[in-house]
């Protein structure tokens, strides 16, 4: 005869308290990090110079493999697989090679980049490194082979192969497109490649992978100065699948605009165009589903200026009101730079919520370079959509006016009704400078994602484990007609004291020197390579920053952003939109620093 066992409520409480524990221990963050295997999902070849430099962030020698697909087409068995595989040289800890336009075949779309070690050599004396370029060749135009071959790498990175992976690598990929109103003129756009931790955690409850996309238009503004949005989707998995998108106007926390693509085959990718659906004067958000992982990078074009940034994967939060079993987001995110209201620019903070249940309150908070307030602005966010914060431009005095800024998102109540926790969010910054402080003519865009607190430092006491080296892959200090390159180094840590740290510069075969920095509490050091004369002219490179000691309580804690100028420096504008930007890649685990021994700098015992 059965037994039946009567629980009381605080009993069933602690049962599923247990329970909850059990099944979601802990969040699974999806850090941007460097990986070995990177997705790089816009390459025009067609009408733009692509240029995707990778940089080996590892504590050893390695070697990365370029594969690249042409025009999306059918699936399996009729698909065509990869059509070019690009090898680099060998890449010493910290350099970093460029794959440029002449170096990828006309048509080609979309890429992986592998990472492959060199160490362990077959009975041939070939690396690994070298057996996978020449096996990865031989796989050109052969889908099935990608497919099924236990030697392709269709599933590297997530299955065991017979190939070692390298060392971890840092993707940046840049673009110089032709203007959308005046094709004599330039624009200039960058992109962060997407690693597998970034590529989200499969709903095992729901099925799929979930994708967000927080800042899109549709002719937003008056032609010709309106703003357009093409979102670009890689399928990185190993099947072919549709994709929904879930359109989301702003302030309209109901009845998205559906679009769908019906078939995407593996490593390929399609450009949507939101117009075909959406109506004009159109500014909002998107949420994807898929069947398989996505790499996602949105384009906004308007009167010869353009900006790139990459999606996120959305979060997995079962329990309403508790900690998501996984999230790409936080209650915190970081803006390492701004260029000031001062100087001609425009700041705008685009936040999306990452809670499918809960509304969102947000506050943003502009500050000078040395973390002192400028202005403050708080508002509600519907749920999986996003909002729009400014700090407005109020004039263009010449000279060098940088900040920062921090978002947090804040719980809060209601009489009647109980609490809400601080719902996780994700931010991309927009940052547009203007000729006079009317905004009568735009002249540049930058935009970039913004960092969610675990990948910088935990605001505000820290855990010690915070960012404490910064990846730049490109550092240039080059002739008037080609790139020179900027870089934003914010010490997050809010705490009294000062950490310092060193700046190793690389050629294209290895570490040439370091020069030390140190920065106070909060503050923003903004530095413009072409004026440092310690920098040869002529020189490209790039660049890891490292810190070496610190007095904060909480530890380090650093963040970036890299920006690139085409054909001009800083304060010399020129016509079309010269500048493109970057977040700096976040580096954790060892990095081996080749050189007599660890730096010198001053102020450090």
């Amino acid at each position: 005869m059965p037994r039946y066992v009567l629980c009381s409520r605080p009993m069933l409480l602690v049962l599923a308290l247990v329970l909850a524990v059990t099944l979601y221990p802990a969040v699974a963050w999806a850090d941007p990090e460097p990986g070995t295997r990177i997705q790089v999902p816009v390459i025009d070849s067609i009408t733009c110079k692509t240029a995707i430099r990778v940089q080996n962030v590892g504590a050893a020698s390695t070697k990365a493999v370029l594969v690249l697909w042409g025009n999306a087409g059918p699936c399996a068995p009729q698909s065509i697989g990869p059509n070019k595989a690009e090898c680099t040289g060998l890449l010493q800890p910290g350099s970093a090679w460029t794959f440029a336009s002449g170096m990828m075949p006309a048509g080609s779309h979309s890429g992986i980049i592998y990472s492959f070690g060199i160490d362990d050599l077959n009975r041939n004396g070939v690396s690994d490194a070298d057996e996978a370029c020449e096996e990865l060749f031989s796989d050109a135009f052969n889908a099935n082979a990608w497919r099924n071959d236990d030697s392709s790498f269709q599933n590297y990175g997530r299955t065991s192969l017979g190939f070692r992976a390298g060392q971890p690598i840092a993707v940046e990929v840049s673009r110089t497109c032709p203007g959308n109103n005046d094709p004599t003129l330039h624009m200039n756009a960058a992109y962060t490649g997407i690693s597998d931790l970034m590529e989200g955690q499969y709903d095992t409850v729901f099925g799929g992978f979930a994708y967000y996309v927080p800042l899109i238009f549709v002719q937003k503004g008056t032609p010709p100065r309106d703003y357009n949005t093409r979102i670009y989707i890689q399928n990185s998995g190993s099947e072919c699948t549709s994709v929904e998108i879930y359109f989301q106007q702003q302030d309209q926390c109901l009845h998205p605009v559906i679009g769908e693509i019906l078939a995407l085959a593996p490593g390929e990718t399609v450009s949507y165009n939101l117009a075909t659906i959406v109506p004009p004067a159109w500014q909002g958000s998107a949420w994807l589903r898929a069947s398989q992982p996505l790499g996602v990078v949105v384009d906004t074009i308007g009167e010869n200026m353009f900006g790139s940034y990459r999606g996120f994967p959305a979060q997995l939060q079962y329990i309403a009101n508790g900690k998501p079993v996984y999230s790409p987001g936080a209650p915190v995110n970081y803006a390492p730079l701004i260029y000031r209201e001062y100087n001609g620019w425009q700041t705008g903070i685009q936040v999306q919520n990452l809670s499918s249940i809960f509304n969102a309150k947000v506050k943003v908070y502009f500050v000078d370079h040395r973390g002192g307030i400028i202005t403050t602005i708080a508002d509600w966010i519907c749920p999986r959509g996003s909002q729009s914060f400014f700090l407005p431009v109020i004039s263009g005095l010449p000279g060098t006016y940088v900040g920062a800024a921090r978002i947090e998102s804040q719980g809060y109540f209601s009489p009647g009704s109980p609490n809400v926790g601080a719902p996780y969010v994700m931010s991309v910054v927009n940052i547009m400078k203007y000729a006079d402080s009317n905004m009568s003519r735009p002249l540049e865009m930058i935009m970039y994602n913004a960092i969610p607190q675990q990948e910088a430092f935990s605001w505000q006491t820290g855990d010690l484990h915070g960012a404490g080296r910064l990846a730049y892959p490109i550092i240039a200090r080059r002739l008037q007609n080609d790139v020179n390159t900027e870089v934003a180094i914010q010490n997050i840590n809010p705490n009294p004291g000062f950490t310092t740290v060193a700046m190793y510069f690389y050629d294209q075969n290895g570490l040439l020197d370091y020069v030390c920095q140190t920065l106070n509490e909060k503050q923003v050091d903004y530095i413009d390579f072409a004026q440092w004369r310690y920098i040869p002219r002529g020189f490209t490179g790039s660049l890891l920053v490292s810190a070496t000691y610190t007095t904060q309580p909480g530890g380090f804690g650093l963040g970036g952003v890299g920006i690139e100028r085409v054909g001009t420096t800083l304060n010399q504008d020129i016509l079309g939109d010269e500048s493109l930007g970057y977040e700096a890649f976040p580096v954790f685990g060892p990095v081996k620093f080749l050189g007599f021994g660890p730096p010198t700098c001053p102020g450090v015992p």
